[in-house]
């Protein structure tokens, strides 16, 4: 893990910040929902197991937890959150948001605690998990501040080579909710995932 770059925030004051940083651009009619290993432990807050999210140690014994915050959010609003993330004082990396503006954007904190990647309608690694193209009409819209624990398990599914802190999340993800076959936003939806997986055998 060396050369790991790390969140220059203690846990909790990531997680306030982040959540703020939703509910902000909410309320500017921005729709960003957080991703990854925060939106696991946002989870595993949520129903309790937060003590084993912590205890299971993703980047070794001593290790922070975190090392940026990841967003989804709609192409279609990309100009609206770079403005969105301008007043919030964050820098853009205008090399990536100009080659790849239309898929991802990076922006980085005013006082260098952490850098912010936004995915753009989907999350697109060894394979896609969509997230839908417009506000109004796609899976942002069905939770809050996080994408759902479906779209979480789904996000770290799809890693071909997957390493220990994915594992540990889908371990935790799968400890704190149980698997239902319809859409609860306190469950995973086992018959979306089967819709997904079985539209691509290599998921």
């Amino acid at each position: 893990m060396s050369g790991t770059q790390f969140v220059k925030m203690n846990e909790e004051e990531f997680v306030k910040e982040a959540v703020g940083i939703v509910e902000k651009a909410q309320s500017h009619g921005v729709y960003l929902r957080i991703l990854g290993s925060l939106a696991t432990y946002i989870c595993s807050l949520n129903n309790g197991y937060a003590n084993l999210f912590k205890s299971l140690e993703r980047f070794g014994e001593g290790k922070p937890l975190f090392t940026d915050l990841d967003l989804a959010g709609y192409s279609k609003q990309s100009g609206a959150i770079n403005k969105f993330f301008h007043e919030l004082s964050f820098r853009p990396d205008t090399m990536v948001n100009g080659m790849f503006g239309h898929k991802r954007l990076i922006h980085y904190h005013p006082q260098n605690k952490y850098h912010v990647d936004v995915f753009l309608n989907k999350l697109e690694f060894s394979h896609d998990v969509e997230f839908g193209e417009k506000p109004g009409s796609g899976r942002l819209e069905l939770d809050w501040p996080t994408i759902t624990a479906t779209d979480i398990v789904l996000e770290k599914l799809q890693i071909h080579q997957i390493n220990r802190k994915d594992l540990i999340d889908l371990i935790t993800l799968l400890m704190a909710h149980d698997v239902h076959e319809r859409f609860d936003k306190n469950t995973i939806d086992g018959s979306y995932i089967t819709k997904i997986l079985s539209d691509d055998w290599g998921f």
